[in-house]
């Protein structure tokens, strides 16, 4: 579980402060400067990727990532604009209250793993709707070429993931014919 908590770039970080901490010990008059770059990028990095060990994930990724599949009364899955648009996987909102499939749709999220995506184009997008029964959470779905991303909070760093069984359970959702 720890492994799954925190983004691949925090344990580049741990490389990168240990590069600049081995390059304090070169002789070399042109190590230092060097040194303490790769220093504190290493600490940028793991500060940046490292805040959900000290303080958790934020509620918008643990609301999607560690929802409750028994609190869960439905999920959408809808036009990411809220209107049909080209692209989208339905071109109306869907809504499934069938138990089995709340139940699939929460052990896929919360086995996606950390994302970093690189510049992806194509496929679809759609919106899901997580309706606990007070309020409703809500990620951004995008089929693309880098694989199925999913987008939590505007997405970023700590807020993108994957987990490519999501597609083909959302396509059946949608009744998208392969």
């Amino acid at each position: 579980m720890f492994l799954h908590a925190v983004h691949p770039l925090f344990w580049i970080s741990l490389v990168v402060i240990a590069a600049g901490a081995a390059a304090f010990r070169e002789k070399k008059p042109g190590a230092r400067p060097a040194a303490w770059f790769f220093v504190l990028a290493g600490v940028f990095l793991f500060v940046l990727t490292g805040w959900p060990l000290v303080f958790g994930p934020s509620a918008a990724v643990a609301a999607i990532r560690n929802a409750d599949a028994d609190r869960i009364v439905a999920f959408e899955i809808g036009p990411v604009l809220g209107q049909p648009a080209y692209g989208d996987l339905v071109q109306q909102t869907v809504r499934v209250t069938d138990r089995a499939k709340i139940r699939r749709l929460v052990e896929l999220l919360s086995a996606s793993n950390h994302a970093a995506p690189n510049h992806p184009k194509g496929g679809w997008d759609t919106l899901l709707s997580l309706d606990d029964g007070k309020e409703k959470h809500q990620a951004i779905i995008r089929s693309t070429s880098d694989g199925l991303l999913i987008q939590i909070g505007g997405g970023g760093v700590g807020r993108d993931f994957r987990n490519q069984e999501l597609k083909e359970f959302l396509e059946e959702v949608a009744g998208v014919k392969k």
